[in-house]
């Protein structure tokens, strides 16, 4: 059994109560995280898990225009760039 693999059967016990959770995921840009995160969601009964997706670069321009990296014109906008979620 894989690491991911376990980690999948571990979170799937944990979450598995009748509680209600909020696990959040976080990491480099294509590091795995959505694709991890959906198979958790797949594993776990659609009823009983939301996936919101935050990818802060599927925003439409004019929202983009509003980060705070403009302080830096010349620097790339990414997930990995903490501005990039500080909105002005």
């Amino acid at each position: 059994m894989s690491d991911e693999e376990k980690l999948l059967e571990r979170l799937t016990a944990y979450l598995s109560d009748d509680q209600k959770h909020t696990l959040r995921i976080y990491g480099h840009g294509a590091s795995g995280k959505s694709t991890f995160a959906r198979k958790l969601q797949l594993i776990l009964v659609e009823e009983r898990a939301n996936l919101l997706a935050t990818d802060p670069y599927v925003i439409v321009g004019e929202y983009r225009d509003l980060l705070s990296s403009k302080d830096f014109p010349h620097q790339k906008v990414t997930a990995c760039l903490p501005a990039v979620h500080e909105l002005k």
